[in-house]
């Protein structure tokens, strides 16, 4: 099996191209490897479900980075939800 560390160049791309082609991928942390099995996409500040929807705030500023930059958050207190930015 081919093992490739994803570049920036390939999350600089329409959102939903790339959870299609994360889909079936392996997340490596600290030798353990975890398969991408569900994935969800937000475009911007158009799509109302984007935490991005009303502009850059403190809890949202990873969404402004550059594309491929990861971050972990907190959801209803009790889940952590990885998102990477496009």
């Amino acid at each position: 099996m081919k093992t490739e560390i994803l570049s920036q160049k390939f999350f600089d791309r329409d959102p939903v191209m790339v959870c299609k082609e994360l889909l079936g991928k392996f997340l490596v942390i600290k030798g353990k490897k975890y398969i991408i099995s569900e994935v969800e996409a937000y475009d911007g500040q158009e799509d109302e479900a984007c935490h991005a929807r009303h502009g850059k705030t403190e809890r949202n500023a990873p969404m402004f980075g550059l594309p491929g930059h990861w971050y972990i958050y907190m959801i209803y207190g009790m889940y952590y939800m990885l998102n990477i930015v496009t």
